[in-house]
């Protein structure tokens, strides 16, 4: 039986100085179930079950913080139009509204499988399912243009990722001068918006354009 326990401390200058120290921790733990239980045999040679959960963070971009000034243009062509005047270069207001309240982002997740080894581990079975919520994710959201902004800097949302698994390796001949090997492996992931916040249910992605579709990020989608 193994158990294995982390936690990290981390403290970030691009996060305000109130939010900017945080902490997450993990635990893993693992059972080789056929070792303690003296259970092997020439049909199951090796068997653990496994299980974990952890917390990650993670901070913000630089400069998330204020309202800045970017170089600037006329239009989307600087060489067409020029800002402020031809080749002369300029400032202006960023399109995008700061945040001084930022949190970290956090996501946690959770993970259990097994191990089997099979016929004197001639065959391989690793199976697993894992779960993963990421919340307060640092995002640019999409604003009325009549705000003069085109974006937001702030935490929302809840996003979920969960799947399974499956790996399985198998040694179909074994000879001094020749072995074959095969795996087969099959995954499923499912990602879901689960909540955005602040009463909006759906944005666009900006800066994201395609004919005739606007790339959007929805609830429940």
């Amino acid at each position: 039986l193994f158990l294995e326990l982390t936690g990290r401390v981390d403290q970030s200058s691009t996060l305000p100085k109130a939010n900017n120290t945080f902490f997450y921790p993990g635990v893993s733990s693992s059972f080789v179930f056929t070792d303690a239980l003296d259970i092997k045999s020439n049909v199951i040679s090796y068997g653990k079950l496994r299980a974990s959960v952890a917390k990650v963070g993670k901070d913000a971009d630089p400069f998330l913080l204020d309202n800045v000034f970017v170089t600037g243009s006329y239009g989307n062509n600087v060489a067409e139009f020029g800002f402020p005047f031809g080749t002369i270069p300029g400032w202006a207001q960023s399109s995008r509204i700061a945040n001084n309240e930022l949190t970290p982002e956090f996501t946690t997740s959770y993970e259990g499988g097994i191990n089997l080894g099979l016929f004197n581990n001639r065959v391989n079975i690793d199976a697993a399912y894992f779960y993963t919520s990421s919340t307060d994710q640092i995002v640019n959201v999409g604003v009325p243009a009549s705000t003069g902004f085109l974006t937001k800097t702030a935490n929302v949302g809840k996003m979920t990722n969960q799947g399974i698994e499956l790996l399985v390796n198998a040694r179909i001949l074994s000879g001094k001068q020749f072995s074959w090997d095969i795996s087969a492996n099959y995954t499923r992931i499912r990602n879901k918006v689960v909540e955005i916040g602040g009463g909006i249910t759906s944005f666009s992605i900006n800066g994201n354009r395609f004919t005739g579709a606007l790339p959007t990020i929805m609830e429940g989608e």
